[in-house]
């Protein structure tokens, strides 16, 4: 198992990698963990996201009512400080499993959402929307490798 990784070294965007498989200790730690990052002063956010290695097989039911329970606690202080997100999957059904839990939440009325089959496109279109410049925020890949 593993746990969601989040670097927030580059304000105002956050990025996000999903890992391919978690336990629901490590989904409510996830949570735990955005919820501390938004009670944080600072710029509104983006989040560059990455669901393309999550296995939608092991994200069983529960771990996606869990999600969606803890999502539920922080959607106020979410939709607060976050201002969009671009999600990033390379399986169809990951994306199914997003729009899912996006119904099952209720979604943050105020937050742009958008999804990209590569982060190129995800990275171009915060930039865009954001107007600020993505050459120094990390790739997925080294977050990942970061966390190794």
């Amino acid at each position: 198992m593993a746990r969601t990784l989040v670097d927030t070294s580059h304000p105002p965007v956050v990025v996000v990698v999903f890992p391919r498989e978690a336990t629901i200790d490590e989904v409510r730690a996830y949570y735990d963990e955005l919820r501390a990052l938004l009670e944080r002063p600072g710029p509104p956010l983006w989040f560059l996201v990455d669901l393309s290695t999550m296995d939608v097989v092991r994200a069983s039911p529960l771990h996606r009512k869990t999600a969606a329970d803890e999502f539920r606690k922080i959607a106020a202080l979410f939709e607060k400080r976050v201002v969009g997100e671009a999600f990033v999957f390379s399986n169809p059904l990951i994306e199914g499993v997003y729009v899912a839990f996006t119904w099952m939440t209720g979604g943050p009325a105020k937050v742009v959402r958008e999804t990209f089959s590569s982060e190129e496109k995800a990275r171009a279109w915060i930039a865009d929307r954001a107007g600020v410049s993505l050459a120094n925020l990390p790739r997925f890949a080294s977050v990942a490798r970061r966390a190794s």
